[in-house]
Parts: structure tokens; sequence; C-alpha cells
């Protein structure tokens, strides 16, 4: 018998994919040639989905793949979350008034429940 592939297995993912809607700040990491070391600029965005090793993001804000970040969830005192932005696009359809989606990939393993109140 020949097992089929998984959903997750053909795009690749580490892990499988929860639909999460809540409101996050996306913290943009500047080169410290443009700010001092440690600044960061926070813009507003909405988490659409999460897995532990990653997140789809929806803002307005245009953000290179490759851009070190950092994302922390607007409720509770939670430690931001580090990452790099994988790829980033224009959005379908804009939701939340946003019309740019971006694809994180979390530096270490985020248990989901991280992202729940």
């Amino acid at each position: 018998m020949i097992k089929e592939k998984t959903h997750r297995e053909l795009i690749g993912r580490r892990s499988e994919r929860e639909g999460l809607i809540i409101r996050v700040t996306l913290l943009f990491v500047q080169s410290p040639a443009v700010e001092s070391p440690g600044e960061t600029t926070p813009y507003p965005a909405w988490m659409i989905d999460v897995s532990t090793w990653g997140t789809r993001l929806k803002t307005s804000v245009q953000v290179p793949p490759g851009q070190s970040v950092a994302l922390a969830p607007t409720f509770g005192v939670r430690f931001p979350v580090s990452g790099s932005v994988v790829w980033a696009r224009k959005a379908e359809k804009s939701e939340f008034g946003e019309d740019t989606e971006l694809g994180l990939e979390f530096l270490q393993p985020v248990p989901i429940r991280y992202w729940r109140r």
C-alpha cells in the first residue's frame, strides 16, 4: 500500500498550521547603521494562522524577505518571539485594513498555546 503524502508534506512545512486570528505587534528590527542598536519600530499586524515554527500575518508594512523581526501578542505580559521574514506578498483581499501578507519563521519553536489568551 502506498501512503499518500499529507498536505504538510506536499508544501514542506515542519508542523501543522492552526487558524488563529489575533492582534499582534510586529517589531521591525532596524539596522544599527540607521538607528541605535536595540531600537525597534512597532507596527500593528494580525496573525492569521500559526504553527510551532512560524506564522502568517496581515499588515500594512512592507518587510523584505530575510529581515529579522520580533512578534508580540497585544494581550497580557508576553515576551516578543524572534524570527525572520521568509516571504512577502500583496494580500489577495484586504482584511482588517491590511494589504500585505508576511510569512515568518520563528528562530526557536513556540507552542501554539503561547498565542492564546
